[in-house]
């Protein structure tokens, strides 16, 4: 009897130490993914890192949590934890404006961040910062990346790889038919990236090879939808989890005759094609058939439509920098070789909408930033444009940034859903946002892994990089 009551006592003194660990967000309208539906009068109980229960108010019972505080949510709109599918945080490392922009996405409700290359020496550092809460910042993954040789004289791969040559260092490998690629793949998860990223100058054979070997170890590969030579289908049929950038679809309409003339060097730049082709649509069904999930990126889109000039100038900048840089091991140039499908951003809407109403997972990433000034990121854009352009609903918006986001990423298992067991990443709205994508202005708390960020705290701070430099 003694022995019971023993244990009796141990075991609710541990749940009342437990309990000092625990917050309970209450009067929640919860948003999620599960049911697509608003659920009102709810309650999140976050226990440390994790989301320990979701339940109606109704069926809340504070004497189970002794010691927990209480926030009362005042009838705030919940969401999981906004994903940001394609940033650059570390293409010419700058610690500084990475952490300003990592800053400016937490508060404004982005939980999670995939960088989509860079220099993985300062993406490990502010991956760790970003997990054990040294920095305020999303938790963030990112890839090491793997081109055909002709890749590594863009400026920003001889950026990213500095004191080494880019091609030949295990997060940015020049792949070819002599590559080894069991050791590849493995030098590529040495460096402790969630993922491989396919960018450029790889063949059909090469792209299957590096498909093949990285499910063989595990780990997934991220692709541009156009990697030329191989094209949107090679890519697709590659079984990539994710593929990127809503204009490379187009790739897929090239003609025999244009990829005559290309693979001559008659033809380079680029080219137009047919916008409304069913090779398309084809591609489309093949990433519906994998679970392939598609990164439009529509803002970038938008932005490179408008400033073609301004981005031209930009890399024969960086190109200039980096050939006059002495710890650079590699000549950059912006010579580009081969062909690419003319198609602007009204193509892209296009293209976006055809892929969602095919039912292909959509996901949420930018590829790019907003101003200095702005205190929002860029990621409330693409939410708008996919709302507003594409016209997809808001659940559905906010489902592309959320569970699809999450799966992209491949934790679906840990965010992406508000639910029992899965990290407490949570955003906090005071406007409804299924009225629209505008209401996520209306921002006013992020939960990432269980700790609050309040958008009143949210300091700008400076970014240390010039606008024009960005």
């Amino acid at each position: 009897m003694k022995k019971t009551l023993l244990t009796f006592a141990i075991s609710l003194l541990g749940f009342q130490q437990a309990s000092a660990n625990i917050t309970i967000y209450q009067n929640v309208n919860l948003i999620d993914s599960i049911d697509d539906k608003l659920q009102s009068d709810m309650a999140i109980v976050v226990d440390g890192e994790t989301i320990s229960a979701v339940l109606p108010m109704s069926q809340l019972e504070p004497g189970n949590y002794p010691k927990a505080k209480v926030v009362d949510a005042q009838s705030w709109y919940a969401t999981p934890g906004l994903i940001e599918t394609h940033t650059h945080v570390a293409t010419q490392p700058n610690r500084q404006y990475a952490e300003f922009i990592l800053n400016r996405q937490l508060y404004g409700g982005i939980t999670t961040a995939r960088d989509l290359a860079g220099d993985a020496r300062a993406l490990a550092d502010l991956s760790r910062a970003a997990l054990v809460k040294e920095i305020p910042a999303p938790d963030l993954k990112y890839v090491a990346l793997m081109a055909g040789p002709e890749f590594f004289s863009d400026p920003r791969t001889v950026s990213s790889g500095l004191g080494e040559v880019p091609g030949k260092i295990s997060w940015m490998q020049a792949i070819d038919d002599n590559s080894d690629m069991k050791t590849a793949v493995a030098l590529a998860r040495g460096t402790w990236a969630s993922a491989i990223k396919t960018y450029a100058k790889l063949d059909d054979k090469a792209m299957k090879r590096i498909g093949d070997e990285a499910r063989k170890q595990g780990i997934p590969v991220w692709s541009h939808a156009h990697v030329g030579p191989a094209r949107p289908m090679a890519v697709a049929k590659a079984r990539v989890h994710s593929m990127s950038h809503a204009c490379d679809m187009a790739a897929a309409a090239f003609t025999e005759e244009q990829l005559s003339k290309a693979e001559t060097g008659e033809l380079n730049g680029r080219v137009p094609v047919d916008l409304n082709s069913p090779e398309i649509d084809a591609v489309f069904e093949e990433m519906k058939k994998h679970n392939t999930v598609f990164d439009p990126t529509l803002r970038v889109e938008e932005w490179v439509t408008n400033n073609a000039e301004k981005l031209k100038a930009q890399r024969e900048k960086m190109a200039k920098e980096m050939n006059e840089n002495p710890n650079a091991k590699g000549k950059a140039s912006t010579k580009k070789k081969g062909i690419r499908a003319r198609c602007g951003f009204d193509g892209a809407v296009n293209l976006v909408r055809r892929a969602y109403k095919a039912g292909v997972r959509i996901s949420t990433g930018t590829d790019g930033w907003t101003g200095n000034k702005d205190t929002f990121p860029a990621l409330y854009d693409e939410l708008r444009l996919l709302n507003e352009k594409v016209g997809m609903p808001m659940m559905d918006v906010i489902k592309a940034a959320t569970i699809n986001g999450a799966y992209s990423i491949g934790l679906e298992k840990n965010i992406g859903t508000i639910e029992a067991g899965k990290l407490a990443n949570i955003s906090f709205f005071q406007q409804n946002p299924l009225d629209g994508s505008d209401k996520l202005r209306s921002v006013t708390l992020t939960v990432k892994r269980g700790s609050p960020y309040y958008r009143k705290d949210f300091v700008l701070g400076e970014s240390g990089v010039p606008d024009e430099d960005r």
